[in-house]
């Protein structure tokens, strides 16, 4: 066993024997059916702390010769499978660890030959009897294997991407990595050697170098996940099952960790709810592993468009976005669409493939939207978020002045003057403005409540002991007018179920430039009491 070539199953045997563990090897079946078949060239896209070095791990166990692995699979999902005893432990096993790779390299710029003479080397410890004196790279070398034995192999790749997001302005190296991954997955020798090839990265392949340098690929990414959906992160089963063991709230768990939608399969970050129940709280654990100043970086950017369709997405909105343009790299960003379909990928949003919309999965994925907007040039927005907290107790207070006067702001800070004069504007505005109640409260914009939608409802969270608020957006009309309107709907039945107390508020601006209260915002608060 050597460093890349049959790695020992060390570090499997220690995630089985994690406290929290959820059995995912009903992928193996998944990857058996394609197994020294036409399509066994797999690609699994996925942001990080998705789990994906985890499955790694477990498939190198799985296919491994150089150990038995059936007690480390007894009872497994995989263990239960027709094709479990077909293929365990039935071939050599090069896990290509990129990251790895690249410190081998140790900074020198000649990274790509550096990489081949390492793993040659580690074949050589194996199969030097067969590796030629002059076969210098990876492919030669499982060739002359081949040649002589008619061994094949499962060639797994953690992080293939990592060269392209470390050394983002290296075009030259680019090109020579793709030309290394072209000629181990395409070719004589890959049709020939490689009996499986499954490689994980963060962005898709297809598009990078020339557009047939490996097409042979079926790719599962955040855009359509295909036949390895549930197999990438914790499912609502899942996760509803760790809920359970340790005590939490699953409906809290959902609002704070659910909303990657991947092939109609709920999808929770995996790293997120571990650190939930191991530490018994809900918090925003994504910013342990990504910084806001990343996702910065790409909502500034200078497109048209982009800052208020960010906006409108820290809103709570669904935004249309054309994935086709973006070139699957951090170089040729080149449209508003563009850098959506990036964030959709790092995990910033996520993608309902039926109506090929992006919208901010969760609260713990939002929060890292605020820290990155409040070190932006975005003053109306950033100004709204910092006021969110005075507007609540305005709220709370029945100040409706305050509240009438914070919400004018926070409407001509958020919106463009394109966009301005709609209820659907005041409302964007309105869901910022209300920010930090998300701390205390579920929002919740176009609430049905059979007589009609209630334009945002705020429902405190279980052991907060305040009352739900009811809010109306009228447009050229009245405060009182609004007020009414939730009245006669009798909305408030709706959420009576929650709480004793009920809050409403109705909120009216005009829009005449002629008008001396052109762009004045009204608010009327009530108490309400239930019949």
């Amino acid at each position: 066993m050597g460093r890349y070539l049959n790695p020992r199953n060390t570090v499997f045997k220690e995630k089985l024997a994690s406290e929290i563990y959820i059995d995912k090897s009903k992928l193996i079946d998944e990857l058996n059916k394609h197994v020294c078949r036409d399509k066994k060239f797999i690609a699994n896209t996925r942001p990080r702390r998705f789990g994906k070095s985890m499955n790694l791990q477990m498939i190198a166990a799985y296919y491994n010769l150089a150990q038995d692995s059936h007690a480390l699979f007894e009872g497994s999902e995989i263990s239960k499978c027709k094709s479990y005893e077909t293929y365990i432990n039935k071939f050599d096993v090069l896990w290509l660890d990129v990251l790895s790779l690249i410190d081998e390299a140790q900074g020198n710029d000649n990274i790509i030959p550096i990489v081949q003479k390492v793993l040659v080397d580690d074949i050589k410890e194996t199969y030097g009897e067969y590796v030629k004196e002059n076969s210098t790279t990876v492919v030669k070398a499982l060739y002359d294997i081949y040649t002589a034995t008619g061994k094949q192999f499962v060639i797994l790749m953690d992080e293939w991407d990592a060269i392209f997001r470390k050394y983002k302005d290296k075009t030259a190296l680019h090109a020579e990595y793709v030309e290394f991954l072209r000629t181990l997955f395409k070719g004589k020798m890959a049709d020939e050697v490689v009996a499986l090839a499954y490689i994980t990265g963060i962005l898709p392949i297809k598009k990078y170098g020339t557009e047939s340098a490996l097409n042979n690929f079926q790719e599962s990414t955040m855009l359509n996940s295909g036949f390895l959906s549930p197999y990438v992160g914790f499912t609502k089963v899942d996760t509803e099952m760790l809920c359970s063991r340790y005590g939490l709230d699953f409906s809290d768990i959902q609002k704070w960790y659910d909303g990657y939608l991947l092939n109609g399969f709920h999808v929770f970050n995996p790293n997120s709810i571990v650190l939930a129940c191991e530490n018994g709280v809900i918090d925003n654990y994504w910013t342990q592993t990504e910084t806001f100043e990343a996702l910065r970086d790409y909502i500034t950017r200078d497109f048209q468009g982009l800052r208020e369709d960010v906006t409108s997405l820290l809103a709570g909105n669904r935004i249309a976005v054309r994935t086709t343009s973006f070139k699957n790299d951090f170089l040729n960003i080149n449209s508003k669409d563009d850098v959506l379909t990036l964030l959709i990928h790092l995990g910033y949003l996520t993608y309902d493939l039926k109506t090929k919309e992006a919208y901010i999965p969760n609260y713990e994925v939002r929060d890292n939207y605020v820290d990155a907007i409040l070190d932006t040039p975005w003053t109306g927005v950033k100004n709204a978020l910092r006021e969110s907290r005075d507007l609540l107790s305005a709220t709370l207070s029945i100040d409706s002045e305050t509240v009438a006067n914070i919400l004018e702001k926070a409407h001509e800070g958020t919106c463009s003057m394109i966009k301005y004069n709609d209820e659907n504007s005041l409302a964007c505005a309105l869901s910022i403005a209300y920010y930090s109640a998300r701390d205390e409260y579920l929002m919740t914009r176009e609430l049905a409540t059979g007589k009609g939608f209630a334009d945002i409802v705020l429902l405190p969270r279980k052991n907060v002991n305040k009352p739900a608020i009811i809010v109306e957006l009228k447009y050229k009309k009245s405060a009182q007018g609004a007020i009414e309107q939730i009245k006669k709907r009798n909305y408030p039945a709706f959420v009576a179920q929650y709480t004793g107390e009920i809050l409403l508020v109705g909120v009216n601006y005009e829009s005449d430039s002629k008008s001396e209260n052109y762009k004045k915002h009204s608010c009327v608060i009530e108490e309400y009491k239930m019949e």
